[in-house]
């Protein structure tokens, strides 16, 4: 039980600590409107087309439409919402002119005829229709920027609309930061330069890596401030209940990537064969690693010559490295992570310290992959700061030291909000590792990492409440904790649940239910088809 443990732990760190994986993508919609036959503004295409190269960077998978008509705007929400899943991070970038009628506010498309106030409805999309797709998708954090603020012509033989910008949102999905260009009621510049004022500001303020978001919006509030002569103050409220970094590239990987001599490789043929999902300086749509599998040829072929003509760009090595690693050439691919390291991209450490974890293509050394996790640890890279704590905790290519992998995850926890994080915090709490017992901020832990999507976390809360470990005991309590767990794909709340339903525990006895569940497990995979295969036999049934 201990290695299935173990395995599962290490599997979670390289998904919950990296950049975002597949089942907790970042996301994107940005949206610029600037052609109005009516009222023209000049800057917002370039707001959305800049923001949305900015945001492919960054990692996000950004859906972007400018000069949308009402049908397309739409569209465009529609199929954000669509990309959208419990435990994503998603954001909202909308460049153009806004409205407010009665209290709540409407983007306008660039098709509008807004001659009477009782065509807005019609003819714009209300924000809450955005906000509605967050609600409906659960996920864990949120950010809507309006850059919607300019001075409106089209309010301007409205009875009750306010001439001037948006009104505050009323209510937004827990996790929900909404920043606006200005104070409520007020107008912003549209801008003399390439940008608007407050996404020029913004643009600036995402370069610099490692920032909560809050942080982000102080900056572009300080930046527009001192620009406008006081005469714009951005504005946000906020109901976040846990933590954002957008731009979580290491400084070294942002050093590279800021302007002049150091600008990046443009985007090439490695780019679309071989980008990786958690690469946060991605710049094309990411390829599935089962894709990859398939044919690595072309993209072997492409990455080699990309990293001929641009030997300094550690994101084309790091994608050699992949598409190698893929087709089993396993010493070229650690050679190729090793240099993109070396470059400052340091994606690439997750896949060659598991090599030498492994002793695939290199010599197995314990050591050298917790060395590796500590260089980009200290490079302030929390994913390596992650699996480093793990390694501490149980003693793998380094000292056993439980206090200091505790810290360790603390950090990661308050800098990123990583749900592994926050389970081995619980885990140690719990067992008193490396910190004194203590089961009410264990549970508390737990939960955190409950919140943002992580079964496993929903199995240790059941235990609590089925023994009545800081809590009264509650078996009904512990059933629906194990029930979410199941519900999302864990096989061992699947398996207690099976159990419950067997004997009738927080339940009603269902043996039909109790097969069905013990079936699920089995299939789950060897690790837990004994277990499985003992509760069916208490059934009289068989595997």
């Amino acid at each position: 039980m201990k290695t299935r443990l173990l395995s599962i732990l290490l599997a979670g760190l390289l998904l919950a600590l990296g950049a975002p994986p597949a089942e907790a993508k970042r996301v994107a919609l940005v949206i610029g409107n600037a052609a109005y036959a009516d009222a023209p503004l000049r800057n917002p295409v370039n707001d959305a087309t800049d923001m949305a190269a900015k945001l492919d960077r960054l990692g996000f998978d950004t859906i972007t439409v400018t000069d949308t008509d009402k049908r397309a705007l739409e569209t465009a929400i529609a199929d954000f919402g669509s990309r959208l899943e419990k435990g994503d991070t998603a954001l909202v970038f909308y460049a153009g002119h806004g409205i407010q009628v009665n209290g709540r506010n409407y983007l306008i498309p660039v098709d509008a005829t807004l001659d009477r106030e009782n065509r807005v409805a019609l003819e714009t999309v209300d924000v809450e229709r955005i906000l509605e797709q967050l609600g409906f998708a659960e996920v864990d954090v949120s950010v809507v920027i309006l850059d919607a603020c300019r001075n409106n012509p089209f309010a301007r033989s409205f009875r009750s609309a306010a001439a001037r910008g948006l009104a505050p949102v009323g209510s937004a999905p827990r996790g929900t930061l909404i920043a606006y260009a200005t104070a409520p009621d007020s107008v912003a510049a549209d801008g003399d330069g390439r940008n608007g004022l407050y996404t020029h500001h913004l643009l600036q303020a995402l370069d610099e890596p490692g920032l909560q978001v809050e942080e982000v919006m102080k900056r572009v509030r300080v930046g527009v401030y001192t620009d406008s002569g006081g005469a714009q103050v951005p504005w946000e409220t906020a109901s976040l209940t846990g933590s954002l970094v957008l731009n979580q590239r290491a400084p070294a990987d942002a050093d590279r990537t800021a302007g002049g001599a150091g600008d990046p490789a443009p985007r090439n043929a490695c780019d679309d064969l071989a980008s990786y999902v958690g690469d946060p300086q991605r710049i094309a749509p990411p390829v599935a690693g089962a894709t990859l599998l398939a044919n690595p040829e072309p993209a072997i072929r492409a990455c080699q010559a990309a990293v001929e003509r641009h030997p300094g760009e550690g994101r084309l090595h790091y994608m050699l490295g992949r598409s190698l690693h893929a087709a089993n050439r396993l010493e070229e691919a650690a050679t190729a992570y090793g240099r993109s390291i070396e470059l400052g991209h340091l994606i690439g450490t997750d896949a060659l310290a598991a090599m030498y974890m492994g002793g695939t293509g290199v010599p197995r050394d314990p050591a050298r992959a917790a060395a590796l996790f500590q260089a980009a640890a200290d490079k302030g890279d929390y994913s390596a700061m992650g699996s480093l704590a793990l390694r501490y905790d149980q003693g793998i290519g380094v000292p056993q030291d439980s206090a200091h992998a505790f810290a360790l995850f603390a950090r990661v926890a308050e800098a990123t909000g990583a749900a592994m994080a926050y389970y081995m915090m619980g885990d140690m709490l719990q067992a008193g590792r490396g910190t004194a017992v203590d089961n009410a901020r264990a549970m508390r832990m737990f939960k955190a990492a409950q919140d943002k999507a992580m079964p496993q976390a929903a199995v240790r809360l059941a235990a609590f409440h089925a023994i009545g470990i800081g809590v009264p005991r509650n078996l009904e309590e512990a059933a629906r904790l194990l029930q979410a767990a199941a519900d999302a794909g864990d096989p061992t709340g699947t398996l207690r649940l099976a159990t419950y339903y067997l004997e009738g525990v927080g339940v009603p006895r269902d043996p039909v239910q109790a097969e069905r569940l013990f079936r699920r497990a089995h299939a789950a995979g060897p690790a837990y088809q004994e277990d499985a295969a003992a509760g069916l036999a208490r059934l009289g049934k068989v595997p």
